[in-house]
């Protein structure tokens, strides 16, 4: 049951880390595609 439980608190938590995570990646992507077309010009 206790696994249920855990799960159950955890999830959520995991939710927000891979949505932050996500952005993170989404800006990073970003600002590497802004970077290189500077670098080109």
């Amino acid at each position: 049951v206790w696994v249920i439980v855990l799960l159950y608190v955890l999830f959520p938590v995991i939710l927000v880390n891979l949505d932050k995570a996500l952005k993170k990646l989404k800006v990073g992507e970003f600002g590497c595609g802004l970077f290189s077309k500077v670098e080109r010009s």
